[in-house]
């Protein structure tokens, strides 16, 4: 069981990271386009 929570604890703190990483890739796009237009 515990080695289950461990798992999970895993996958759902990689998807957080790659949710971070994809709304910062987000926002940098967004800032470069401001800054040259």
């Amino acid at each position: 069981m515990v080695q289950l929570r461990k798992e999970l604890h895993k996958t759902w703190k990689n998807q957080m990271n790659n949710l971070a990483v994809g709304v910062y890739e987000r926002k940098k796009e967004n800032w470069g386009n401001q800054v040259f237009v």
